[in-house]
């Protein structure tokens, strides 16, 4: 058979041999970092399927229920079925990157999560890797912004809902972002929020937890140090370059301009004060990214790459 025919499954079947040479070359190798950048290349190199909006759809049971008339059933599309299942979840649930999100959603899951450990302040050696994964969601989007079959407002929509996950993951790695703002202040603001509720010896929670806990269901499980107790050591956060950092900002603006308005209302409804607090000190980092600060303010940020 032809290896460059199409399956039924819709995949290559010298796909296959790079899977079985991939795995050979992982059997023998001892460098965990190259290990994590070659897994990356392959989830870039699937999710670059033409059909990987549908791929990432939710599987139907093998014997759903029959439609009450025929009229509806032959009405019944994709699209509509991505919606109604979305809207039979908890909102809260849309923004978390669970396992049952990972689940209905396989190949976004591995893109948000690969990107979830890259960012995860703990990472060593991660600093090359931190491209190909803000590469891989970026180039992503960016195909999706100019893909014609998802220019409906509706349909985008639902596209982004496939990364929902990503306010949360950025809202985390907020003080690993580069600072765009002229005084720092959004350093100030973050570092104000984090410590200056507590006491300083350790022995009370800060009035900042006290106000996360107290407030609304947290929608997902935060990694911010502001949930330690204080008398555990800071963590040591690996910067990102400006160029990341900005990258980065934009697929979170494009998660926030298409994604559905009355899904983001309810989201923010259920926000505690703190979280809402740490989203609007994000959204402060974007304006100060992307205003125009003068011609030479904009070669100087340009000259900061990866």
């Amino acid at each position: 058979m032809d290896l460059h025919r199409y399956t039924k499954g819709g995949i290559i079947q010298g796909f296959f041999f790079l899977l079985l040479q991939i795995s050979n070359w992982l059997l023998t190798t001892q460098n965990p970092n190259a290990l994590i950048a070659l897994r990356m290349d392959l989830i870039r190199i699937i999710c670059s399927h033409e059909h990987y909006v549908t791929l990432n759809l939710p599987c139907s049971g093998l014997s759903p229920p029959a439609s009450p008339s025929p009229s509806i059933s032959s009405a019944t599309s994709q699209s509509s079925a991505f919606s109604s299942h979305m809207q039979d979840q908890r909102v809260a649930s849309m923004f978390e990157l669970s396992v049952a999100f990972r689940q209905q959603h396989f190949l976004a899951g591995l893109v948000l999560m690969e990107l979830a450990l890259i960012l995860e302040p703990d990472a060593e050696g991660a600093f090359f890797l931190h491209k190909k994964a803000i590469c891989t969601l970026h180039n992503l989007l960016c195909s999706h912004d100019s893909d014609t079959r998802y220019r409906d407002p509706t349909v985008r929509a639902q596209v982004a809902q496939l990364y929902l996950p990503l306010i949360g993951i950025i809202m985390d790695a907020l003080p690993q972002l580069y600072d765009f703002t002229e005084n720092h202040l959004q350093r100030g603001r973050l570092a104000s929020v984090m410590v200056d509720d507590g006491n300083g010896d350790g022995s009370t929670i800060s009035q900042s937890v006290a106000m996360a806990i107290a407030g609304s269901p947290l929608p997902h499980t935060h990694r911010s140090t502001v949930f330690q107790m204080p008398s555990m050591p800071p963590r040591q956060y690996s910067m990102l370059s400006a160029e990341a950092s900005r990258n980065l900002l934009m697929c979170l603006l494009w998660v926030l301009k298409n994604a559905g308005a009355a899904v983001l209302h309810r989201w923010l409804a259920d926000l505690s004060a703190f979280h809402v607090n740490h989203l609007l000190d994000l959204l402060y980092l974007c304006v100060s990214c992307f205003e125009y600060k003068g011609k030479k303010a904009f070669e100087r940020i340009n000259s900061l790459t990866f």
